[in-house]
């Protein structure tokens, strides 16, 4: 395990935790890059990934995160990013046409439609683009239907469509693995890597992190009261209140 110190020196606090992968940490070093100061390591990952004993040379990723699909929270991962391209406007027929100017999609893709000012009842849902040309697309719904904006609200301005996949590709160095994603904010667990570094989701998503699981423990100090020692005595715990901040998937129990 590497093993870390914090320490807040106006708070006079500090402590101890244990970073425990899958494998071993041989050699690490501390990068100032901006305002951050950067964790290098080699990494001898076991067991052995594709037959073969390999070292890597991993960066730990910030946790200053801006959302929680950006949540970076993997050993070994890598990135998948969706292409992106702004919506110039929206015809507003029965069957709304979408205008981009420079877009790649072609009929069968799938989409993310995000931020659109108006017509707001599209943000956030996952189409199949249909009647593709070079200035724009229609769209299907995921089970093939076109999709009626009838009674929606009047678009704006505003919105982009980023393309999704199931198919990740490029996990050479975890060949053989199995892997956890963060697909859009959501978690993918036990997806196999094929021999060619292949991995097929659950579902599409834009924003894929993918790499080695792990999982995170805090352990807090001894219950104690101002002015009374009760660290000796027995103890029954009715009810737990924890106060957390875009924090999710937390469980509270016994050690």
């Amino acid at each position: 395990a590497l093993l870390s110190l914090t320490y807040l020196q106006e708070h006079d606090v500090y402590a101890w935790a244990a970073h425990i992968t899958q494998g071993y940490y041989e050699s690490v070093c501390t990068v100032s890059e901006g305002l951050e100061d950067v964790v290098y390591a080699i990494v001898r990952r076991t067991p052995t990934i594709g037959g073969t004993t390999r070292r890597y040379i991993e960066r730990m990723k910030s946790r200053l995160f801006a959302s929680a699909e950006e949540s970076f929270c993997v050993d070994s991962g890598l990135t998948f990013r969706g292409e992106s391209f702004d919506i110039e406007t929206i015809v507003e027929t029965e069957l709304p046409a979408i205008l981009m100017v420079g877009h790649t999609f072609v009929d069968g893709d799938v989409v993310r439609i995000t931020g659109l000012v108006g017509l707001d009842e599209l943000n956030d849902n996952y189409y199949q683009v249909t009647g593709a040309t070079a200035f724009g697309v229609y769209l299907n719904n995921m089970v093939g239907d076109p999709i009626d904006i009838t009674g929606y609200s009047a678009y704006q301005t505003g919105g982009t469509v980023q393309r999704a996949t199931d198919s990740i590709t490029g996990l050479y160095h975890l060949a053989g693995a199995a892997v956890t994603a963060l697909c859009d904010g959501q978690v993918d667990a036990d997806l196999a890597v094929s021999s060619t570094g292949s991995v097929t989701l659950t579902q599409p998503a834009c924003v894929v992190h993918i790499g080695l699981a792990y999982g995170c423990r805090l352990q807090t100090l001894e219950v104690n009261f101002q002015g009374d020692v009760v660290q000796s005595r027995k103890k029954q715990v009715a009810k737990v209140t924890v106060r957390v901040e875009n924090t999710r998937g937390l469980k509270v129990g016994p050690t």
